[in-house]
């Protein structure tokens, strides 16, 4: 037999698995509880808030609250098109519906970006989920677990081909391009939660994928890319309705793991914790303004103490580890803002963010480019009205390393650092958007809703250059495409979604393309 590399999931989760298996369940669930950050369900429900439905509560703190989502579900809205989906449940215990899935890649890389806890190796990959929420009172749980194994073949390594590191950082991120040369496997905790929620406010232990900030897909700090860290959070439960207007926020304290491939560093895991607010006019409706920090450091040796808890709170300017020999730690920093008019239904987001500290304030004005990053997007969905419509959207994010350089002022990727050698990752993929692996993309996607699903197509780009200098000469731009297909049918109670795709790597060596395809097959059983 074939050895794989297996990975198992915490001990707080297995005994969540017990705790909720005692419970019996209740009802058939609705689609409810699948509303978890980058799934086809959150995406739904994005697009209803475009078109006017379900709105009021902030898209940038997902996932959304049990709260809200109890609240929109007393909505009488019947005209969209996946209410049968969405119907009211009067049920405290829901079975998650189990999910399956396989799917297959060929050619010269893997391609595998906002699936989660789930890595797309070469040949096939299979992923299976299953589990229950249930709430009493102000407590809710949610346990859904992900288990997924990838054939992990090989295929042509680019520069170090030893150590499967990334090979423009290979000492300061820790992306492997390859999870060793074994079948790769892991069970992961998955979205899976324990949280209290009284009044406007809610605290938990989470396992769940976190997304901050404007995008639906892309954002800088977190999005639905990489593995969910385990954390404590503390925060609002939905919009905290003030005189001024809506506030939310969120305190989040986790423990993030490296892949087993990553650069030399003192410690495997990483205290990430960090700060999230925004701001909404007292209707709620069509403008937010918000901002979000983030700090990576090596777990500390004496465990989670009472400094942890005032780790988000760190100088905006003062860098302890540079000016006074402290602790090694990397803070990203970001400020969001959307539009979204309802009444035509589109939006515009922008976001600005900076990786590591400046001097001072009079450094942020006169050099904002240095070691910062920003992303813009869109959104638009035809008439609001009637069941059938189609959504346009669009994503650019940039990273890039500026003119700046030239005035020997250091410049590093925004994902990447020199002293917490992991960046910013978690077992080996991204928190943040997938456009910026190294300087930058687009994205652009057209989808058409409709009673029976949803079907559309994806092009992204992505700017892969080797060197982290500007003005890289044609012969060493290299550049990625990427065009996918994706269909969502509903089938009485059961999904099926089918993806593919073709990727074409322009100038992955020298003068050389490469090539990728790749079919993913998936199933939510509703029994």
């Amino acid at each position: 037999m074939t050895p794989i590399t297996m990975r198992l999931a915490p001990p707080w989760l297995r005994c969540s698995w017990v705790a909720a298996l005692l419970v019996l369940p209740g009802n058939l669930p609705a689609q409810w509880a699948e509303l978890t950050a980058g799934s086809d369900a959150s995406q739904y429900v994005y697009v209803m808030q475009l078109r006017g439905w379900w709105s009021g509560e902030s898209s940038a703190l997902r996932p959304f609250s049990p709260r809200a989502v109890r609240r929109w579900m007393q909505d009488t809205v019947s005209d969209h098109p996946w209410r049968a989906r969405f119907a009211r449940t009067a049920s405290r215990v829901e079975w998650i519906r189990p999910h399956t899935s396989l799917a297959y890649t060929a050619g010269a890389l893997p391609w595998s970006y906002n699936d989660g806890a789930v890595w797309q190796g070469m040949g096939f990959t299979t992923v299976a989920s299953a589990g229950l929420a249930a709430r009493l009172g102000p407590w809710s749980l949610r346990v859904e677990p992900v288990l997924f194994r990838t054939d992990n073949r090989a295929f042509t390594l680019e520069g170090d081909t030893t150590r499967f590191v990334d090979a423009a950082r290979p000492g300061s991120i820790d992306l492997p391009q390859r999870y060793g040369r074994l079948p790769y496997a892991r069970l992961d905790p998955g979205q899976s939660e324990l949280r209290l929620d009284v009044g406007p406010f809610a605290a938990g232990l989470s396992s769940m994928n976190r997304s901050w900030g404007p995008g639906l897909r892309h954002s800088l700090l977190f999005t639905g890319n990489a593995p969910g860290i385990p954390h404590l959070f503390l925060g609002t439960s939905d919009a905290w309705r003030t005189p001024i207007g809506r506030l939310n926020g969120q305190l989040y304290y986790g423990k993030a793991s490296a892949s087993g491939f990553e650069p030399i560093a003192p410690s495997r895991h990483r205290l990430v914790t960090g700060i999230v607010g925004s701001w909404q006019p007292r209707n709620g409706k069509g403008f937010e303004i918000g901002g979000a920090r983030l700090y990576n450091k090596y777990w500390p040796s004496a465990g989670f103490t009472a400094k942890t808890l005032l780790a988000p709170f760190g100088s905006f300017f003062t860098d302890l580890e540079y000016n006074f020999g402290g602790e090694a730690d990397n803070q990203l920093v970001s400020a969001f803002a959307r539009w979204r008019n309802e009444a035509n239904g589109y939006e515009v987001y922008a976001e600005f963010g900076r990786n590591d500290r400046s001097i001072d304030v009079r450094d942020v004005v006169v050099e904002p480019e240095q070691n910062s990053a920003w992303s813009v997007g869109f959104a638009k969905t035809t008439a609001r009205s009637g069941a059938d419509f189609w959504v346009f959207r669009g994503d650019i994010a940039n990273g890039r390393v500026g003119s700046i350089s030239r005035l020997s002022r250091g410049q590093a990727l925004f994902y990447e650092h020199g002293s917490v050698t992991a960046g910013h990752t978690q077992r080996g993929q991204l928190l943040g958007t997938s456009l910026m692996e190294r300087s930058g993309g687009i994205e652009f996607a057209v989808d058409r809703y409709s009673t029976r699903g949803r079907y559309g197509a994806m092009l992204t780009s992505r700017a892969m250059p080797l060197l982290r200098v500007e003005g890289i000469t044609v012969e060493a731009a290299r550049t990625q495409w990427a065009l996918e297909g994706s269909a969502v049918r509903l089938v009485g109670r059961t999904d099926i979604t089918v993806r593919g795709g073709y990727v074409l790597d322009m100038n992955r060596t020298p003068g050389r393309d490469a090539h990728a395809t790749y079919l993913s097959v998936g199933t939510r059983w509703g029994f």
